[in-house]
């Protein structure tokens, strides 16, 4: 049996983790030093005592990258709790949201920001008065800038795979509904079958929801017949309204889009997975404490709003 010997933490470097953190993230020795204001051979020195301290290579060359070994993959983790607790320890003052100055980045769609998040934020802009939003809606690049450091959050469909760095958390599902001008399906209620669904002309909201009813439906063998295609919710439901167009939307944002415009609400003819609404963000962020509190507190008020509407 292979027996533990005690390290001595005198000889333990903090900075030697935060090194560590970083090359795990960014997997090449150039840009990691370009990202600590490093030189190279101080990050090459680094990561050779890195390599004594755990007596394992940690990063190994591939190309024009460097690859994570199976022990430095469970590392992760735990460098990066211990890199937060430290933060929040050597913090000067107890976290106040009235009087704490900070900026915070979030990315969604414009639906999801006017349907879901739009009253929290302000809510929590009340509570927070110097903590300034800035809200962008390119989630198709969300995972690029969170990683890059460019937004601090992002709220989407989940994707499959995503690297360790990135933390998600579901917020909850919502079914799906079809949304069409008033009287167009007048009368029809009887008629709302799969065939009459797929024979309309659809309108789709390009993005992450769009892929999730594409993908639904392509396991019943379907496919839509799809008229206009627009990066705008808002912009769809002003579409709906004036034509003989179908959009699919999930009920959340369905709701919002009928109390605005002169819309009406169908329930599917066809049995699709509800749409999984998550918050998204960055590990590095986490030793945050604005960001932490800004995260717990959208979580709560967009669990509350989608149980109140349930």
């Amino acid at each position: 049996m292979k027996i533990m010997q005690p390290v001595n933490l005198r000889s333990v470097d903090l900075n030697l983790l935060v090194v560590l953190q970083v090359l795990l993230e960014e997997r090449h020795v150039t840009q990691t030093a370009n990202r600590l204001h490093m030189t190279q051979p101080a990050v090459s020195h680094a990561l050779n005592r890195l390599r004594e301290l755990f007596a394992d290579p940690l990063l190994v060359r591939s190309g024009s990258r460097m690859l994570p070994t199976s022990r430095a993959l469970g590392l992760i983790r735990e460098i990066d709790e211990i890199l937060a607790g430290v933060s929040a320890l050597l913090s000067s003052t107890p976290f106040d949201p009235a009087t704490v100055s900070a900026a915070v980045r979030l990315c969604a769609t414009d639906g999801a920001i006017a349907a879901i998040l739009a009253r929290p934020i302000a809510a929590i802009a009340a509570r927070a008065p110097n903590i300034q939003f800035s809200l962008s809606s390119n989630v198709e690049r969300a995972y690029g800038h969170l990683e890059e450091g460019r937004i601090d959050l992002a709220f989407d469909v989940p994707r499959d795979g995503l690297h360790a760095a990135f933390r998600t958390l579901l917020l909850f599902r919502s079914e799906l509904v079809c949304v069409t001008r008033r009287g167009l399906w007048a009368g029809a209620a009887s008629r709302r079958t799969v065939d009459r669904y797929m024979s309309a002309s659809h309108l789709e909201i390009v993005g992450g929801i769009n892929s999730h009813i594409n993908q639904a439906l392509l396991s019943h063998g379907l496919r839509r017949d799809i008229a206009i295609s627009v990066p705008s919710y808002l912009v769809a439901a002003e579409l709906v309204t004036h034509g003989d167009m179908v959009l699919t939307l999930p009920v959340a944002l369905a709701n919002h889009a009928a109390r605005l415009f002169p819309l009406e609400i169908h329930a599917l003819p066809l049995d699709l997975p509800p749409v999984p609404f998550s918050m998204i963000w960055h590990r590095s962020s986490e030793a945050v404490a604005a960001q932490n509190w800004v995260r717990d507190q959208l979580a709560d008020a967009v669990a509350r709003h989608e149980g109140d509407a349930a």
